[in-house]
This record gives C-alpha cells, structure tokens and sequence, in this order.
C-alpha cells in the first residue's frame, strides 16, 4: 500500500499561504479543497488496494522557514514536499 502525505491546511490560514506562493496556488480555499479532493482521489484510484491517504497539518509560518532553510520558492511542489517529508518522520 502506497501513502500519500496530504496537506491539511486550515482555512484562516490559506490566504497566507497565497500571499506566500509565486501565484501557484488555487486562488480560494473552495478551489484548494477542490484541487486536494481530486489529488487524494486519483492517488486512491492508482493503487490496489486503494493508497492510504494521511492529512498532515502546516502552517505558513512552519512552510516560510521549510522553504528558506532549503532555497526554494515557496511553491506547492515545495508543500509537498515538506508534507512528504513530515509524514515520514512522524510515521517512524
């Protein structure tokens, strides 16, 4: 079974995360959810049995030092990654 580390974000906090990005997230939280349903669904529909999908919260503040401490623009590639990451230490 396959796991996929999802972003929790809660919703206060969104347009922060927007101010942060370089326009590559979904312009309201509505469409995050949108965009994060259909992300989980097609991870779920890719393995058989169906890939486990664990949320994993962050925060703007918590992603603005990921993504300096690495170099990186704070993209949703670079969430991702922080939430992979966090997964995997939490899961051990």
């Amino acid at each position: 079974m396959s796991t996929l580390f999802a972003p929790k974000i809660a919703e206060g906090h969104y347009p922060l995360f927007v101010a942060l990005s370089k326009s590559d997230f979904p312009e309201t939280f509505k469409m995050w959810e949108g965009m994060q349903f259909r992300r989980n669904l097609e991870h779920e529909i890719k393995f058989t049995p169906p890939g486990e999908i664990r949320e994993i919260e962050v925060n703007p503040r918590e992603f603005s030092r990921y993504c300096r401490a690495n170099g990186s623009d704070c993209t949703l590639q670079a969430l991702y990654r922080l939430v992979a990451e966090k997964g995997g230490r939490e899961s051990k």
